[in-house]
């Protein structure tokens, strides 16, 4: 794996572990994760495109005077936006 980097985790990884409260796959289609080495492990991160449901959802936290450091929406190379779910 690259120390960062973009993957999609394979559907052999869902039958092997069966964990009921891992996102689900869609025929290797998603979830989506951004993957970051820290130390001696990876830290995959999920992703979304859905990036004005989650721009309502930080909103809507900062509006009630909470911080919200489980979210985070950034451009991507590609110019496009992403959502950056951590709290998953």
């Amino acid at each position: 794996m690259k120390k960062y980097g973009f993957y999609i985790i394979k559907d052999e990884f869902y039958d092997l572990v069966e964990d009921k409260n891992l996102k689900s796959n869609k025929s290797e289609n998603r979830p989506h994760y951004f993957c970051l080495e820290y130390k001696d492990f990876y830290w995959m991160i999920p992703i979304s495109s859905q990036v004005e449901k989650y721009k309502k959802i930080i909103e809507n936290k900062i509006k009630k005077g909470k911080k919200c450091d489980i979210l985070h929406v950034a451009k991507l190379d590609d110019g496009s936006d992403t959502a950056f779910l951590i709290q998953d």
